[in-house]
Parts: C-alpha cells; sequence; structure tokens
C-alpha cells in the first residue's frame, strides 16, 4: 500500500514536470516566431555585404537525419556606422536537413554577395536574415514538445 501510494506521487510529479517544462519550452518558441514576426512586418529592411557563407554539417549522419547548420556573416552600415552581424533569425541558428536543401537556401537568399537583412531600429546590432527559417525545420522537434505538453496535460485534467 505504500509502495503503491508513492508511485502514484512519483508518477505524478513526473507528469507535472513533463507538462510545465514542455509548455515553457512552447513559451519560448512562441515568443521566438513572434520575434521573427515582427522583424518580418515591421523592421526596415536593407541590403547586406556578405563577409563569409558556410555549410557545416550538425551531429552524425544517418538514414533519416542528414543536419547541416547554415552560418552567414555580413556587414551592413546603419546611421553612418558599420555593423559586422551573424544573426540568421530570433531561433540563433539556421538548421536543415540535407546539404543541398543548405545549399539551395544560401542561393536563394545571397544575390551579387549581398542578402536582405531587417535591422532593428533601436540596435542595429540585432539584425536578422532569414526569419522562420530555423524553426521550421525544427518541425518534428516541436511535434515532440507538443506531445510532451498535451498528453500530460490531458492525463492530469488540464484539458
Amino acid at each position: 500500500m505504500r509502495n503503491e501510494v508513492a508511485y502514484q506521487a512519483y508518477m505524478g510529479f513526473l507528469l507535472k514536470s513533463l507538462f510545465w517544462m514542455s509548455s515553457v519550452t512552447l513559451l519560448i518558441v512562441f515568443f521566438l516566431l513572434l520575434i521573427d514576426t515582427l522583424f518580418l512586418l515591421f523592421a526596415p529592411r536593407q541590403k547586406a555585404k556578405i563577409i563569409r557563407a558556410d555549410i557545416a554539417s550538425i551531429g552524425k549522419k544517418t538514414r533519416f537525419v542528414d543536419a547541416h547548420g547554415i552560418f552567414i556573416s555580413y556587414t551592413f552600415q546603419c546611421k553612418n556606422q558599420t555593423y559586422h552581424c551573424q544573426n540568421l533569425n530570433a531561433y540563433g541558428r539556421v538548421t536543415v536537413n540535407g546539404y543541398y536543401k543548405a545549399l539551395s537556401i544560401i542561393h536563394d537568399n545571397i544575390i551579387d554577395n549581398q542578402i536582405t537583412v531587417y535591422v532593428c531600429p533601436f540596435n542595429p546590432n540585432f539584425s536578422i536574415v532569414l526569419p522562420f527559417k530555423g524553426i521550421t525545420s525544427l518541425k518534428k522537434e516541436l511535434l515532440i514538445i507538443f506531445l510532451a505538453w498535451i498528453v500530460p496535460a490531458i492525463t492530469l485534467g488540464y484539458i
């Protein structure tokens, strides 16, 4: 009987922990998507000169995952000052599944060694280049986080 009560308390603790951790993670992802959306809608755009654009393999290649990260360094002028940045989006990185998909993103966005930059008018050091690209490539991970949120929520009776 005592072991049964301890087991129920432990499982309740695990379910509540899973629910709250995944809730916080979903809120952070939502906040980052909101930042990208605000930049896309309201931030002034300008052309930036590409210093370096690289593609790097991330992690071990498997049959299902061949993750590659996109890294771009660029400079632009704003208010008579030159800024050197590497921010690609609010998420901080762009990761895609496949080398040729990453190469396609670079070739689609870089024209004549220039790229369009969304600049924060209050702090030009915070600029982004590829909004949403990093988050949309995490569809499977976001689905897992959402399931880790919804299953405990239903089990605990929150929904």
